[in-house]
């Protein structure tokens, strides 16, 4: 908390043991890097403000939708996925194509975002060395 602040642990262990709030300059850099002021006068809630906001629930037939479009794309190109890229790229394209509108729209996102991966792999793949393992 010192580092954010820019306050030496002497300086921050005043604020608290004397019950004051930091400057304003202080409270403007702590509530830049994501500190929640609510919490740091209050001591209530959460300290970041990020995680005040509940996640949005996942629709899991759109994640279902985007894990077989990644794993299939990956098998007609006649490459294997392992687990957990497959999870963390499901996790990315559902921030991405979550947002898209309806669900009408979402599938277009979805096609579109499998198009540009397919190229991307495609490449890769064409890549010189790219069927070289690194030492």
């Amino acid at each position: 908390m010192t580092e954010w602040a820019g306050l030496g642990l002497g300086g921050w262990k005043r604020l608290e043991t004397e019950g004051r709030l930091p400057k304003d300059d202080v409270l403007r850099r702590l509530h830049s890097e994501g500190i929640s002021i609510d919490w740091l006068v209050t001591g209530a809630g959460h300290m970041l403000r990020d995680a005040e906001r509940p996640a949005a629930p996942i629709d899991p037939a759109l994640m279902g939708r985007i894990v077989d479009t990644i794993r299939g794309t990956y098998k007609r190109l006649g490459q294997g996925v392992p687990d957990r890229t497959l999870g963390e790229l499901a996790a990315q394209w559902y921030g991405e194509i979550a947002g898209a509108g309806d669900q009408a729209d979402q599938l277009v996102a979805l096609g579109v975002r499998a198009e540009q991966f397919r190229q991307t792999l495609t490449t890769a793949a064409a890549a010189p060395g790219a069927d070289k393992r690194q030492a």
